[in-house]
């Protein structure tokens, strides 16, 4: 054998000596199990269902605006009330009808705060996932 065959050999051996020492003191015990997850089969249909959420938007005098926004982001109206009883009759029935994932509540700049809060108390009462988003009114509508 040649010198630099004989080298590489002992490099090697010499590398297998300390990964074996290394392996000798390592601690090797179980202490933790790993929970892999499991597999999901979702249709389309669910999917769709899973992404569709009520848009509940809040206007002045007391005004409410309900549409069903779906998997692709187009909204569907559902219709326009006053009134917080109101408010919860139709959330109530929208809910049965449309079983939507949750409701995303927009509050205009016109829109009195209390008309947000009965939006959310609504939600609230019926255990239903919600968002509150409103809108800041420009600079330029604003009183000075």
């Amino acid at each position: 054998m040649n010198a630099r065959g004989g080298t590489v050999v002992r490099l090697i051996d010499v590398a297998m000596i300390i990964l074996i020492g290394f392996l000798g003191v390592a601690d090797l015990d179980e202490r933790t199990t790993v929970q892999l997850p499991t597999a999901w089969e979702a249709t389309l249909d669910t999917l769709q269902l899973s992404q569709r959420r009520l848009v509940l938007t809040a206007a002045a005098n007391d005004l409410y605006h309900l549409e069903l926004q779906g998997a692709m982001g187009l909204r569907r109206p559902l219709g326009s009330f006053t009134g917080p009883d109101t408010l919860k009759a139709v959330l109530s029935r929208a809910i049965e009808q449309q079983k939507p994932a949750g409701v995303d509540i927009d509050v205009e700049p016109a829109a009195e705060v209390q008309s947000a809060v009965h939006a959310v108390d609504a939600c609230a009462l019926l255990e239903l996932d919600r968002n509150l988003s409103f809108q800041t009114p420009r600079e330029s509508e604003k009183g000075e």
